[in-house]
């Protein structure tokens, strides 16, 4: 403390704020000197309630300048003479924020151990700090877990918007960093500037995230019989159920995608689906007979009237008719089979909406939600169509929505078979090439236009009798299949076509991009070339979803 205020210190409890005591400044030269004899005398001499008193230019306790000092038998004098720990300065800070400051465990300790120290764990001083925050910004991890263990909260903020959590990565504390998180901490909390702690991290620590993950991975000693390696899996996982592995998602979203071949998270998302294996085998098979329910109702609706299929259809054959009446079940079959499949498309909607629940509006980016979504729509106006009252076969919109609804149940089948470790990888690597594939074609595909609106002016100069030439999309269509060149769209291809016209244009587009150009070059890769960094993306493209 300064000599030159030394002689005026400012009154204690009951007395004008500015005013000198002498009894207060022999406490006070006592504490300076270290003399716990001084001390005792001071305290067994002077007036009740002076240890608590203020002074000194911040308007500091006794116990405020002991701490200062790091006088550990200085604290514990004054704590068993009556000293409180919520005392506060000019600043509002207590001697827990003096302690965690100057990273004095011993004191620390002390204090915690006070019986006033309950209400002082969580008291914020004049910038919003309490002693956690302190403690954390310099980067002291037994103080830390102190303050934890006596239940000092870690979503605390200052007046910046920082938790305790920001602190330590602005320290580049890692330990630290990881105590607070298995406490639920959360890394993508931002503060008044934005900022998250993940952000801070990376701008204070050179490869702070892989770092901040290595913590994670704890090896026992030499001679342990336990196993070399464990994981602290508590940081990662401070939420139940679905929640777990929302850390892990906030990775991918900030573009750290890589991280997820990290042993530790690479080890959590296998336990992950270890447990819920059986849970993903189940809901895979509750998908597979609802694809299958679901293919032969639309088969059973659209083969079965075949009075008003002939209208639609007017070049039927035989071979159509025998097709529907092989699809055919008893009147209570029928029913039964649309009674089920309403229950099971009413359970998959009950599923998107508790989902939606959970995950909020972050699960409506997910490609899945809208598929199944989509799906449930389109088999919920069937069946509304299929129970109308005095009428009998399929209408032609019918035709149109079962067979986009055939191509969703097949793309969802895809998107849930990526999620399996073995089968996975390879629906990833071609969803992977398909992308890839598509940024292409659009680009270029200002050339296809051009090149089919050329060949539609130059073969309608005069009328044409070739449906194919004469139709600007089954033309677009043959653009297409001669750059494939082992497609071709004929006049007898373009007549079957012409039959469900629009839709059977684009699930035929479709086809073409996909299966000619997109899977059949995805399998000689596979084949003959080396695709390692290829499988390495779909691994990660795995994980993350």
């Amino acid at each position: 403390m300064n000599s030159s205020l030394r002689s005026r210190h400012l009154s204690f409890q009951g007395d004008k704020r500015g005013s000198v005591n002498e009894h207060l400044d022999s406490l006070f030269n006592a504490i300076e000197t270290r003399s716990l004899d001084q001390l005792r005398e001071c305290l067994r001499q002077e007036p009740q309630g002076i240890i608590n008193g203020h002074g000194g230019p911040f308007y500091v306790t006794p116990l405020h300048s002991a701490v200062e000092a790091g006088w550990v038998e200085g604290v514990r004098e004054l704590l068993e003479q009556g000293a409180s720990v919520c005392v506060r300065n000019q600043y509002d800070q207590t001697p827990l924020h003096y302690a965690a400051t100057a990273r004095q465990q011993a004191i620390v300790t002390l204090l915690l151990e006070c019986h006033s120290s309950a209400a002082a764990v969580n008291l914020q001083d004049m910038r919003g700090r309490s002693p956690l925050h302190e403690g954390a910004a310099a980067a002291c991890l037994p103080v830390v877990r102190q303050l934890l263990d006596r239940g000092a909260a870690v979503a605390t903020h200052d007046k910046q918007g920082e938790s305790p959590l920001h602190k330590a990565a602005k320290a580049g504390a890692l330990e630290v960093m990881v105590a607070l998180m298995a406490a639920g901490a959360d890394l993508r909390e931002r503060d008044l500037r934005g900022m998250c702690a993940l952000r801070w991290l990376a701008l204070s620590t050179p490869h702070g995230l892989p770092r901040l993950l290595d913590h994670l991975l704890v090896t026992s000693g030499a001679g342990s019989r336990h196993s070399p390696v464990t994981f602290e899996f508590s940081a990662l996982a401070t939420h139940s159920g679905t929640q777990q592995c929302q850390l892990l998602s906030y990775l991918i979203e900030t573009h750290n995608r890589e991280m997820l071949e990290h042993p530790v998270c690479h080890a959590f998302l296998l336990i992950k689906w270890k447990r819920g294996k059986l849970v993903f085998l189940g809901y895979l098979l509750y998908f597979v007979v609802y694809a299958l329910l679901t293919s032969l109702f639309i088969f059973m609706r659209q083969l079965r009237g075949r009075s008003g299929d002939h209208a639609l259809l007017p070049n039927a054959t035989h071979d159509a008719d025998a097709a529907a009446t092989s699809f055919c079940l008893s009147p209570r079959g029928a029913q039964g089979v649309q009674v089920l499949l309403c229950v099971m498309t009413l359970l998959l909607l009950v599923t998107q909406l508790n989902r939606l629940r959970i995950q909020g509006w972050a699960c409506v980016r997910a490609p899945n939600f809208w598929l199944q979504l989509s799906s449930a729509v389109c088999v919920s106006s069937l069946l509304a169509s299929s129970w109308r009252p005095g009428v009998h076969g399929a209408a032609p919109w019918e035709h149109h929505v079962g067979t986009v609804e055939l191509l969703l149940l097949q793309l969802q089948f895809l998107l849930i078979l990526r999620k399996y470790p073995s089968h996975g990888l390879y629906v990833a690597m071609f969803i992977r090439v398909a992308e890839d594939f598509l940024k292409l074609f659009f680009v270029y595909c200002t050339l296809l236009v051009s090149f089919t609106a050329t060949m539609f002016l130059v073969f309608n100069a005069r009328p044409q009798q070739d449906p194919v030439y004469s139709r600007w999309p089954l033309l677009f269509l043959k653009s297409v299949t001669m750059m494939v060149g082992s497609v071709d769209v004929t006049g007898p291809l373009a007549g079957q076509l012409d039959r469900l016209p629009y839709t059977s244009y684009l699930l035929f587009f479709l086809f073409i991009l996909f299966i000619p150009i997109v899977l059949a070059n995805l399998l000689v890769a596979l084949a003959v070339s080396d695709i390692r960094e290829l499988r390495a993306s779909a691994h990660l493209t795995r994980l993350a979803r």
